[in-house]
């Protein structure tokens, strides 16, 4: 398996950007170097993982330019402990926009959040998080 390290994923106008602590930014991608936080995203580890989206104040962040690749779908983060509990959280392309989708078991029970983020006449627009019914249940 290959892994890079990238500042800045780029799907067509918004971006996923690290961020510390384990959190990820939405980024509204402008010209050159910048672009505009609209949304933080996290996972909740707690005993059933859940996924929190915080919608923010826009928020300028300077983007190095040489750190961003364009991509399809990437991972973001994969988590296992001992409960047995893991999950994958990935981005991935949606039309003009990004999905952000958390999914894994805790024990024996699946879980899917699932969130959309696109611009719409320059504003940003966010849905979710939804949580999918577990299909096992």
């Amino acid at each position: 398996m290959i892994q890079l390290a990238v500042e800045c994923l780029r799907f067509g106008a918004l971006g996923v950007r690290s961020a510390p602590y384990g959190v990820f930014e939405i980024v509204q991608l402008a010209g050159g170097n910048t672009g505009m936080a609209i949304a933080r995203i996290e996972v909740d580890k707690a005993a059933t993982p859940a996924l929190k989206i915080t919608r923010l104040q826009p928020q300028e962040r300077s983007l190095n330019t040489w750190a961003m690749a364009a991509v399809e779908k990437a991972v973001l983060e994969n988590w296992r402990d001992e409960n047995p509990t893991d999950f994958k959280l990935t981005a991935a392309r949606k039309e003009d926009g990004v999905e952000i989708i958390l999914s894994g078991h805790c024990g024996y029970r699946l879980f899917l959040w699932r969130a959309e983020f696109h611009m719409v006449n320059g504003e940003p627009v966010v849905r979710g998080p939804f949580l999918t019914n577990d299909p096992g249940s």
